[in-house]
C-alpha cells in the first residue's frame, strides 16, 4: 500500500486490541517465515528499511513496562524475545537449510511444496 502512494496517518482516537496467543513454537515458525519472506522481498527492506531497530524498540519498550508492573516476568520475555530473533535469522538465512528442515520449522509448510513444485527439485530455490 506503501509503495503505492498510501500514506501513515496519526489518528490519536483510533483504538487497536491486538492480541496472539502463540505459544513458543508458533512463534518461532511466525518468525522464520517472517525471515524468509524478508530475505525473498529484498525490494520492500531497501525501500523501507530492516525490521531489526523495530524490534529492539519493542524489546525495550516491553522490558521497561515489565520492570515497573511484573519484574517476575522479564526472564520469560526475554526468552520469548531471543527465540524470535533467532527464527527470524535462521529463516533469513534460509538457503543454508535443507528443504525438510524448512518445512519443519514453517507455518507454511505448504508453501515450500509449492516452491518445489514451481521450480524442481534441482534448482536451489529462494
Amino acid at each position: 500500500m506503501l509503495i503505492a502512494g498510501w500514506r501513515v496517518a496519526y489518528q490519536a482516537s483510533a483504538e487497536v486490541v491486538h492480541s496472539h496467543g502463540f505459544t513458543m513454537q508458533e512463534e518461532f515458525s511466525r518468525y522464520f517465515d517472517i525471515g524468509v519472506h524478508h530475505s525473498r522481498e529484498r525490494r520492500i527492506m531497501d525501500r523501507f528499511g530492516r525490521a531489526e531497530g523495530e524490534g529492539l524498540a519493542f524489546v525495550k519498550s516491553e522490558l521497561s513496562y515489565l520492570w515497573r508492573v511484573q519484574a517476575t516476568r522479564i526472564p520469560f520475555a526475554l526468552l520469548r524475545n531471543m527465540n524470535k530473533w533467532m527464527s527470524y535469522h535462521i529463516g533469513r538465512n534460509k538457503r543454508m537449510l535443507p528443504l525438510s528442515l524448512k518445512k519443519a520449522l514453517s507455518a507454511q509448510p505448504n508453501f515450500w511444496t509449492d516452491e518445489v513444485q514451481k521450480f524442481g527439485t534441482k534448482r536451489s530455490f529462494p
